[in-house]
């Protein structure tokens, strides 16, 4: 019983010693202004947010790492590209100055050739003299080739091929004369080939024989000047006796 007094004793005293120094330390706290907040947070060392603001707007206009290479690509690219327009101009200025150089030089050397030509009283041909005669020469060599080409033409044009077979008798040869445009009558010429002894002595061949030959020429080419004998004109036309074939 002693004890359990004792102890109800000593927490109400717990009690109220922790309600009376509640109430002396809010009997004790005063109230701060404004400016003392301030004050005191400067003696802190905190800044005031303006400070802050202005540190803000630095970090931003300070360029990111991607915006300091974005902008070095971009000059070194602006730098390229100008580097590459002054060479291009400098290689045309050049090339120019080169032309010009060599067109003076080339002037000069001509001048210098005339001159030259002039004290040594006889004329060396220039350059496009020169090309003008080998211009001429090969106008008058395709003129020559153009005529032999005519020429040669016109003999075609003038003078066919006619093939004798082996073994062709005298009426057939004349019948394809006749064809080609030869003789007018083919019966007339194997008369006349019979008569003058040309039958039998055709030779079989290719011949070259002009249109306006006559008979006797043209019996003489397929014969080939070969002639026996001269027979007697009939006064009937004979009928066609068996010839021997065409030799070879």
């Amino acid at each position: 019983m002693n004890l359990k007094y004792y102890l109800r004793g000593l927490g109400l005293g717990i009690i109220v010693t922790a309600i009376i120094l509640a109430v002396g330390i809010q009997g004790k706290k005063e109230s701060i202004s404004d400016e003392e907040v301030v004050a005191r947070a400067k003696e802190l060392g905190m800044i005031e947010n303006t400070v802050l603001s202005a540190r803000e707007t630095e970090k931003e206009a300070i360029p990111s790492a991607a915006d300091k290479e974005e902008n070095l690509t971009n000059e070194l690219d602006a730098d390229y590209t100008l580097a590459e327009e002054a060479l291009t101009n400098e290689t045309e200025v050049d090339s120019t100055l080169a032309e010009e150089t060599l067109g003076q030089e080339a002037t000069e050397a001509d001048d210098a050739m005339v001159d030259n030509n002039e004290n040594n009283s006889f004329t060396v041909p220039s350059e496009n003299t020169l090309e003008k005669q080998a211009a001429e020469s090969e106008a008058s060599s395709a003129n020559g080739e153009n005529t032999e080409l005519e020429a040669e033409s016109s003999t075609e044009d003038e003078s066919s091929q006619f093939i004798v077979q082996v073994g062709e008798a005298p009426s057939s040869i004349s019948e394809r004369l006749e064809e080609g445009g030869w003789i007018t009558n083919a019966e007339e010429f194997t008369v006349f080939l019979v008569n003058n002894g040309y039958d039998t002595v055709i030779v079989a061949a290719e011949y070259q024989i002009p249109f306006d030959a006559d008979m006797e020429a043209i019996a003489k080419i397929i014969t080939k000047n070969k002639r026996i004998r001269s027979r007697p004109t009939q006064p009937e036309i004979p009928t066609m006796p068996e010839t021997s074939p065409v030799t070879q």
